[in-house]
């Protein structure tokens, strides 16, 4: 039987955590938005979306990282915060039309990117909750809030 068969599993420098440990939930979470955005990549139009979709994996991947760690290492986030912030610029949310509500479909690439849109709201709800345990956590729920932003513009291109 292994660690994982009893409901227990392990985080770099630390065993027999519980499954149902929001750490976990987060970390479920983040894992999913980024194979989600594995799958948007998959139907970008150029190369300009599947790099930008890329980066943004990396820095997924770099937050997972640092919420497994669990040591607080500010920079990470801020250096996805910055990437992020340039990426909206550069897509250029002043020339997308706002709605309250979307009804994503009407391309594969707009609703996979849509579908990750929600993972990633998700991911920020698990962030909050881990907020009050965790001080790097409530940097990773203000990335992924602006990250879920910067999806709904990247949806409309």
């Amino acid at each position: 039987m292994t660690n994982g068969d009893s409901g227990k599993s392990s985080l770099i420098g630390k065993s027999g955590i519980s499954k149902t440990s929001p750490i976990f939930d987060l970390l479920g979470d983040l894992d999913e938005l980024n194979s989600s955005l594995g799958l948007a990549k998959s139907f970008a139009d150029t190369s300009r979306e599947k790099k930008t979709i890329a980066e943004i994996q990396k820095d997924i991947i770099s937050i997972s990282s640092l919420i497994a760690d669990g040591k607080i290492k500010r920079g990470g986030i801020d250096n996805a915060m910055a990437k992020l912030a340039m990426m909206t610029f550069a897509f250029g949310d002043d020339n997308i039309k706002k709605k309250k509500f979307v009804s994503p479909g009407k391309s594969t690439k707009e609703a996979a990117i849509h579908l990750s849109r929600a993972i990633c709201r998700r991911a920020e709800r698990s962030a909050w909750k881990l907020a009050g345990k965790m001080s790097i956590a409530k940097g990773v729920a203000i990335y992924l809030n602006h990250l879920s932003k910067f999806l709904f513009i990247f949806s409309q291109i």
